[in-house]
């Protein structure tokens, strides 16, 4: 008699799979990721299940603010990071009636951060969610923490 079987999470149940059941994956497109603990937890899975992947990118679903689409290339080289480009393009990204602290910083772990994190900004050292009226998804120094190892396994490529 089959067993059944839920799954609750199944982006997390398919990330932690890539490794051990799907290791010829070179493209990963998921859309409709409603999990918003996902988007918060981005630096765990990039760390953890996405590290062969050169290019990861995590995007907020046009109409659905509070669905993600993820695209994941383990073929496709790092984003090239350039910490001018990325204080501009953040710039942008500051919802209307925030006020920007123009003395935003980056290195080179939250750059990354931002540029695979599409909607997400910095503002002063504490990153917030685009269109969400401000969530708050941590500072500068858990970001730099968690990013660090990825940003190290990247410049090995």
């Amino acid at each position: 008699r089959p067993v059944s079987l839920r799954i609750v999470d199944p982006t997390t149940e398919m990330l932690r799979n890539l490794e051990s059941r799907f290791t010829d994956v070179r493209e990963l497109s998921m859309s409709n990721i409603s999990n918003l603990s996902y988007s918060d937890c981005l630096w765990g899975f990039r760390r953890d299940m996405l590290q062969k992947f050169g290019l990861v990118e995590l995007v907020r679903s046009d109409g659905t603010p509070s669905a993600y689409s993820l695209l994941a290339l383990r073929d496709t080289p790092p984003r090239a990071i350039d910490l001018e480009m990325t204080w501009n393009e953040n710039r942008l990204r500051v919802p209307p009636g925030v006020q920007f602290d123009e003395s935003t910083t980056f290195s080179v772990s939250e750059a990354l951060y931002v540029a695979e994190h599409r909607s997400v900004y910095k503002n002063g050292t504490s990153f917030n969610v685009v269109g969400s009226d401000s969530i708050f998804f941590g500072d500068s120094a858990e970001v730099r923490r968690a990013y660090r190892p990825t940003v190290a396994i990247l410049r090995q490529r």
